[in-house]
């Protein structure tokens, strides 16, 4: 969906998502080798993703690619969708 839009990701731009979410896998206690193959995105990922930028989406189609589930705390949803561009609003409460 976001590459019809933005155009498809790069064999080298899929390459070097792929090889930063095995990265962080292996890294990972929450990684295949422990049974669960599970993400959880902060602010940051979803602020980058509003932004459209690539790297965010191409390590996101990676995760999703390699079994990985994303998860967003509510909490983190609400921070994000109460300041849009990523900063507070000056006269709305």
């Amino acid at each position: 969906m976001w590459e019809k839009q933005h155009g498809r990701f790069t064999t080298e731009e899929m390459n070097e998502a792929r090889r930063g979410v095995r990265a962080q896998l292996r890294t990972s206690r929450t990684g295949p080798a422990f049974g669960m193959s599970t993400v959880v995105y902060d602010a940051a990922v979803l602020v980058a993703a509003d932004r459209n930028e690539r790297r965010a989406w191409a390590e996101h189609k990676a995760r999703l690619e390699l079994g990985v589930v994303p998860l967003v705390p509510a909490p983190v949803v609400a921070q994000v969708s109460r300041f849009p561009n990523n900063k507070p609003n000056s006269g709305a409460s």
